[in-house]
């Protein structure tokens, strides 16, 4: 629907907008004072003085709001954008798995689910810097999480505790990408099931001011919990699946206060 509406006796406007509207990755931010063209059907820039949610709608307050220009309105759910890491290099990674799988059911609830594959990616090593020209993925994994509502962080267990890679791309962000992320904690071990990997998980996310799920994934024994297809052969372990997927965007939702 579209509507045309000026505000006569005021120089700042109130406009609602649906969600979908915007790029994830600036919108998930939620730092409305990076949203300033906001209707594709005007040409004209607007100074955005502040926002709020509401319901399912996003309210826009704007100055330099004209009668001429039209602006959508849309009903809908803000989908939560959950972003996931694998903290293996293995090619026929287990952990990698685990992670799809979870990706499936989030999807299925709704979701808009990305995976960063740290075998795709060229990091370096984090020795302290703010910033790494040389290696462009840094800024590709720092945006893609600064632009997530909440995490996924899978890991094998190796020597009782998380990755070196996970780590290694854990450090290479900071309180900006982290801070207030919703994170839910895979393992995969070889051996029997521990929760040693997600503790170490834990205490990072914590230290980073991110919130952890109650719901955990620890799949002891992995080469035995897949089928060659990639899913799960034991029906409770896929219960699990679907309890950690719905607990994640619940409680995305509930703690970043999106309807």
């Amino acid at each position: 629907m579209l509507i045309n509406k000026a505000w006569p006796t005021i120089n700042i406007s109130t406009v609602f907008i649906d969600f979908f509207l915007f790029n994830h990755s600036v919108l998930n931010k939620f730092d409305c004072k990076t949203i300033t063209r906001y209707d594709k059907h005007s040409r004209n820039d607007y100074d955005l003085q502040s926002c709020f949610y509401t319901d399912n709608s996003l309210v826009l307050f704007f100055l330099n709001f004209q009668a001429s220009d039209f602006i959508f309105v849309m009903d809908g759910e803000f989908m939560v954008k959950i972003v996931g890491i694998g903290g293996s290099l293995r090619h026929n990674s287990y952990t990698q798995l685990a992670l799809q799988v979870a990706a499936k059911r989030l999807e299925a609830i709704g979701a808009d689910v990305e995976i960063l594959d740290l075998r795709q990616l060229q990091l370096p090593f984090c020795n302290g810097e703010k910033e790494y020209p040389e290696y462009p993925d840094v800024q590709r994994l720092r945006e893609t999480v600064s632009g997530a509502n909440g995490l996924i962080l899978a890991t094998p267990e190796y020597h009782g505790g998380v990755s070196g890679v996970l780590k290694n791309a854990l450090d290479l962000m900071s309180f900006t990408e982290l801070s207030g992320k919703v994170t839910g904690l895979i393992s995969v071990l070889g051996g029997q099931s521990n929760s040693n990997a997600l503790n170490d998980l834990r205490l990072i996310v914590r230290w980073v001011h991110g919130w952890v799920i109650p719901e955990q994934i620890a799949i002891g024994q992995a080469w035995s919990a897949f089928n060659p297809e990639g899913k799960l052969l034991d029906e409770k372990l896929s219960q699990r699946f679907d309890e950690f997927a719905q607990s994640l965007v619940d409680s995305t939702r509930k703690l970043q206060g999106i309807n």
